[in-house]
């Protein structure tokens, strides 16, 4: 019976290499009895990592579809806004931000589908493409930045996705820095703890618990849809990761902890 059973162990350890993301499927080198069950299983991973493309790519096109007719609103609310007639755009404005939540929101599902069990990232690379970006914002350029990431750092998430939440997060560092902010990673046991520091003025004790609910803005002087802490928290929970906000005093920051791939890339 060992001997029989033994190639159900090496299923199981290739199983555990896809899901720690240092292999995409079974392939080969299995015996007759287990190559049916190797095949379906490679299927239903193909299947699914297709079904996760596909819903992607219909949740682009669903933002592009209503990107124009949203910037025309935007527009027409501006207009009005000129003209006193404020009540009118008020409600425009308040239909479009709407419209916009619920764009954000499926984009966001979209990306977290399940399905894609091999997508990993290097942590310092994202870093630096993001980083690369905000830097040049007008929030971004008035700030000193550090960064302490070692390049052999991985996590089992993909690049758009830990782009996506470093970009949240690095942004709304920018925003409510005074003069700098640093972004490190390292490593805890099995995970990766990506940490965004500024040394702005944090966030008010009573307003932590409620910050990353989606539409909750603390800075009401800008456009943002108050999304962004949200969508970060998304991301991580759907990849077993968690979001932990802590007022520094001064400064405030936000520690992003994601699996760390089995082995560093």
């Amino acid at each position: 019976m060992t001997i029989g059973l033994r190639p159900l162990k090496a299923v199981r350890a290739r199983l555990a290499e896809i899901k720690s993301g240092r292999a995409r499927r079974l392939g080969e080198g299995f015996p007759d009895e287990v190559r049916p069950l190797v095949r379906e299983v490679d299927s239903l991973l193909d299947t699914s990592e297709s079904a996760v493309v596909r819903e992607r790519a219909r949740a682009s096109d669903l933002a592009h579809a209503l990107k124009t007719p949203l910037q025309v609103l935007a527009g027409d609310v501006e207009r009005l806004n000129k003209k006193g007639e404020t009540d009118i755009a008020e409600g425009l404005g308040s239909v479009a931000a709407t419209m916009q939540r619920v764009v954000d929101r499926e984009l966001t599902k979209a990306r977290l589908a399940p399905g894609s069990l091999s997508e990993t990232a290097n942590v310092a690379l994202v870093v630096g493409q993001v980083l690369g970006v905000v830097q040049r914002t007008p929030n971004g350029e008035r700030l000193d930045w550090t960064v302490e990431v070692d390049d052999s750092i991985g996590i089992r998430l993909g690049a758009d996705s830990l782009a996506e939440a470093l970009g949240n997060l690095s942004e709304n560092a920018a925003r409510h820095a005074s003069k700098a902010v640093s972004v490190s990673a390292d490593r805890r046991e099995d995970m990766i703890v990506i940490m965004v520091r500024d040394d702005g003025d944090g966030i008010a004790p009573a307003l932590l618990a409620s910050v990353i609910e989606r539409g909750v803005r603390i800075d009401q002087t800008g456009n943002g849809a108050g999304l962004g802490l949200a969508i970060v928290e998304d991301i991580a929970d759907a990849d077993g990761g968690r979001l932990d906000l802590v007022n520094e005093n001064p400064g405030f920051a936000v520690s992003l902890l994601l699996p760390a791939q089995h082995k560093d890339i």
